[in-house]
């Protein structure tokens, strides 16, 4: 499902023309950017500009100055011109986010290359921190494309990567539906991250399943679930 979103992503990407090298160094444009946001991690800073004219319009650059030299890390058109900047994976580190439907696509930053990484990680748009000492997450996605239903999700983050231990399934009578028409809850886990061969583990009783709190659930549960306990 992610592999299929991504890859279609990619080839909307190509379709653009890209002016500007990444990886060189290079001067922005002031007539056609505007400088947005600026941030300062690790002794270097990164500037994010936007562009500002028909041709630029929802193109996003991301330029890293260090000891006098500035260099291109971003240079895309972003779907509908909206991104974030802000730590996703509780490292202390900010990270480079934008979205495609429900999904976050985000460039981590990794420290010892001072970069965000040149591949996205595709993870949940929404999401809280559970543990921070443990850096565990809850993530939350309606159902639709691939996706047959509302579902949360446990995980955590190996070296980058989206790592998924368990999803509750909101089932509803029929597929595609709304949450607030859930009949029934339902526990899946994954071994190895194997996130295309869920394994069932259980109904979770609930009285009122469309009103079911996932984030009371993982936070009740997850040291049970994750064998901290």
């Amino acid at each position: 499902m992610q592999k299929y979103y991504k890859s279609y992503y990619l080839i909307i990407l190509c379709c653009f023309i890209i002016t500007t090298s990444i990886g060189q160094a290079t001067e922005i444009n002031k007539k056609e950017y505007r400088l947005e946001k600026v941030i300062n991690q690790n002794k270097n800073v990164f500037r994010f500009w936007r562009g500002i004219t028909d041709s630029t319009h929802n193109k996003i650059i991301i330029e890293k100055k260090y000891k006098g030299k500035n260099t291109i890390l971003f240079n895309h058109f972003v779907r509908d011109g909206i991104y974030f900047v802000e730590d996703r994976n509780n490292d202390g580190y900010k990270d480079f986010v934008i979205t495609y439907h429900d999904y976050a696509l985000v460039y981590f930053f990794n420290k010892k290359k001072n970069q965000f990484s040149k591949t996205e990680e595709w993870v949940e748009l929404k999401y809280g921190l559970i543990d921070s000492s443990k850096n565990i997450f809850w993530g939350y996605r309606n159902s639709q494309y691939a996706e047959r239903y509302d579902y949360s999700l446990l995980y955590d983050f190996k070296r980058f990567k989206h790592n998924i231990y368990y999803k509750i399934v909101y089932k509803t009578p029929d597929e595609g539906e709304e949450r607030k028409y859930a009949n029934k809850i339902e526990l899946y886990k994954f071994k190895d991250n194997e996130v295309s061969n869920p394994i069932f583990v259980k109904v979770i009783k609930s009285r009122y399943p469309a009103k079911f709190n996932y984030k009371k659930y993982w936070a009740e549960h997850y040291k049970v679930l994750l064998g901290y306990l």
